[in-house]
């Protein structure tokens, strides 16, 4: 009869590199689902702010640079990488202010695979009161 030491020390160095790799998938993938929910307080922050910051005028809504300029400062003070793909305002109920934002997120482990970053956006739409 022979012994059976051992196996548990060879089962453990073959699965050992594969374990690692799950676990990194996993920490990837949380810290993209925690950019994105962080992405997502930036963008609510941002169209809220920038519902009391257009105005209408003559039954149109004015949109200037400096606006444009103002989300993306809100959107970078609660998340550093977050740009801003658009800032717009309802042309018909005029109420009505959307933020959609961008923001590249590095992954550490799924480098090994070629996989570096993953681009994620978030939107958000706000309805105010004119009266």
């Amino acid at each position: 009869m022979y012994k059976k030491k051992g196996y548990a020390a060879i089962l453990l160095v073959l699965l050992l590199p594969i374990i690692i790799m799950i676990m990194g998938i996993c920490i990837d993938i949380g810290n993209m689902v925690y950019c994105e929910a962080k992405l997502m307080s930036a963008v609510k922050f941002a169209a809220i702010s920038a519902s009391s910051n257009y105005t209408v005028s003559n039954n149109q809504v004015i949109i200037t640079d400096e606006q444009q300029d103002f989300v993306q400062t809100c959107l970078t003070k609660n998340y550093e990488g977050a740009m801003s793909k658009t800032f717009t305002v309802d042309a018909v109920k005029k109420n009505q202010c959307t933020v959609e934002a961008t923001a590249e997120v590095k992954f550490y482990f799924l480098t090994i695979i070629k996989i570096n970053s993953e681009t994620i956006d978030q939107s958000y739409t706000v309805t105010r009161n004119l009266d």
